[in-house]
């Protein structure tokens, strides 16, 4: 792979430049970096490809991304599952740094990093400081040695007189209540820490237990197409983990979903007013109104109410004969 340079770590190079990298987030290759070299690379589950995507939703030749000028272009290659930037299906996109690219469930992350010369040479000059400042501090340290010795005799000698003084007996005894303090301080210090711990031990767990409770809701009413019910599960799944990337991939499945279903019944109505089959076509409009029930400014949910306005009056309908909207 010449186009691509792999490296199993997060870390940025250490030598000074411009690098383009997509970070693998999720999945079999969790952890990866692909430095991107090449003016041209591919992404897909195929044998010949640049950027291996080991996902079962990847196609063969999913993706690739163009280098022109200073920046990559990422474009869809006719994939089935589709390509995400940042939630969003694209077809072709410029990519910027901090973009999210969603291929399945496999996420990468697109960065672009400026490695300066001078900050590398700073930081090689603060290690060999350090480094001297503490080649300096160990001699100091042997040179106290002497001063220490004269201290300790002119301590012995201040004890002996401390014997023999019987009018101040006392100076020793309050010292070992300072050292009990501390214990007792140090004690009561680790199982106010302990229990920190566990507090915070039991939020994440409660925190994980709702997460995984909105995604199975979430999941739950997508599988019965109530497309704003899924949507707002998936959403209260991100506000509790903002950057779960399970959640931010069924949320943008859940849109595509929605729209490709909406799409889909304005073409069969459209179809069925062209055959003069007019009942037909309302009620593909009114599969457009019930999908969309509760966002009458939505376009598309006028378009569809204008048009069965139309088809009534060539039907010899009185205006608001046709109610669409299923009680739920």
């Amino acid at each position: 792979m010449k186009n691509v340079q792999i490296r199993k770590t997060f870390k940025n190079p250490a030598q000074p430049g411009i690098y383009y990298r997509l970070l693998c987030l999720t999945g079999e290759n969790k952890g990866t970096s692909y430095f991107l070299k090449g003016k041209r690379l591919v992404l897909g589950r195929g044998s010949e490809v640049d950027i291996p995507v080991l996902d079962i939703n990847s196609s063969k030749l999913h993706a690739e991304m163009k280098r022109i000028g200073s920046e990559y272009i990422l474009t869809d290659l006719g994939s089935l599952n589709g390509v995400f930037i940042n939630d969003e299906r694209v077809l072709q996109r410029h990519m910027s740094t901090g973009d999210r690219l969603i291929i399945g469930k496999t996420v990468y992350k697109y960065d672009v990093i400026d490695v300066k010369e001078d900050l590398a040479s700073l930081i090689g000059i603060k290690k060999e400081e350090e480094l001297e400042e503490e080649e300096e501090i160990i001699p100091e340290k042997k040179e106290k040695k002497p001063l220490n010795k004269k201290l300790l005799i002119g301590i012995g000698v201040l004890a002996v007189l401390f014997l023999f003084d019987t009018d101040e007996p006392a100076p020793k005894a309050k010292r070992r209540p300072a050292s009990e303090d501390k214990k007792v301080d140090d004690s009561i210090e680790k199982d106010f820490r302990s229990m920190l711990k566990k507090g915070e031990s039991d939020a994440d767990k409660e925190v994980k237990d709702k997460l995984a409770g909105a995604i199975h809701r979430g999941l739950r009413e997508l599988r019965e197409k109530n497309y704003f019910r899924a949507i707002q599960e998936f959403n209260m799944a991100l506000i509790l983990h903002p950057n779960h990337s399970r959640s931010s991939f069924y949320l943008s499945k859940t849109k595509g979903a929605l729209d490709d279903e909406i799409s889909l019944n304005f073409l069969r109505a459209r179809r069925e007013t062209l055959a003069l089959k007019y009942q037909g076509a309302i009620v593909s409009y009114c599969q457009v109104i019930n999908l969309l029930e509760g966002y009458d400014s939505d376009e598309r949910f006028v378009e569809a109410k204008e048009q069965i306005e139309i088809l009534e009056e060539k039907l010899g309908l009185e205006k608001g004969a046709t109610k669409c909207t299923e009680k739920r």
